[in-house]
C-alpha cells in the first residue's frame, strides 16, 4: 500500500525566511509564529570595519584614514581580490614633494588644492588674507606700498636660515 506524504509535508514545512528592508534599515527574520527585526544600529554595534570582507586594517594606527585601492586588471565586471579598503597613515608615506595638497573647506569637507596656473614656475603657499590657503607669487608694483609712518618694507632672505625677513626704510 502506498501513502502520499506530500500534503502532510506541505502542512509542516517551515516558512522561515530572512530579508532586508533597505528603507527601514532592518534585517527581517520571519519565523513560523513571529517576526524579528535587527536594526542597522544593532547590527553595527557588533560589527567592526575589519569584519567587512574588503577592509584591511593590518596597518591601522592613530590618525589613519580609510582609502580605497583598485588593483583590478581582470577585465570588465571582474572584482580583483586585491582591491579594497585599507588603512592609510600619512607618516608612512612621507615624500619630498607632492602633486596635490589636501585640505578642508569651511564646512570641514575634504578638498584638494589645484595645481598653480603655471606649474613650471615657483609659488609660495600660504594664508591669502581671504580666510583661505592658496598659492601666490610676488606681485610687481610701480611704487612700493608705504606704511602709516611713510616707510616701505623690503624683503630679504636670511643667508643662514633662508627665512624671509623685511627691513623698514624711508620711501
Amino acid at each position: 500500500m502506498n501513502y502520499d506524504y506530500e500534503p502532510m509535508i506541505k502542512q509542516t514545512e517551515t516558512d522561515t525566511s530572512v530579508s532586508v528592508d533597505q528603507l527601514g534599515r532592518v534585517l527581517k527574520y520571519m519565523a513560523e509564529r513571529h517576526t524579528d527585526t535587527i536594526s542597522a544600529k544593532e547590527l553595527g554595534s557588533i560589527l567592526h570595519l575589519a569584519d567587512i570582507g574588503d577592509v584591511d586594517i593590518t596597518e591601522l594606527k592613530d590618525n589613519s584614514l580609510l582609502a580605497y585601492r583598485k588593483d583590478s586588471n581582470c577585465g570588465e565586471g571582474c572584482q580583483d581580490a586585491s582591491s579594497g579598503w585599507y588603512a592609510y597613515n600619512a607618516l608612512d608615506h612621507l615624500t619630498d614633494s607632492v602633486q596635490y595638497l589636501m585640505g578642508f573647506d569651511a564646512d570641514g569637507a575634504p578638498i584638494t588644492l589645484n595645481t598653480p596656473t603655471h606649474p613650471d614656475q615657483y609659488y609660495q603657499l600660504g594664508w591669502n588674507g581671504n580666510n583661505k590657503v592658496s598659492f601666490s607669487q610676488p606681485v610687481e608694483v610701480s611704487t612700493p606700498p608705504v606704511d602709516e609712518d611713510g616707510k616701505v618694507l623690503q624683503v630679504f632672505v636670511d643667508p643662514n636660515t633662508h627665512q624671509l625677513v623685511y627691513v623698514r626704510r624711508d620711501a
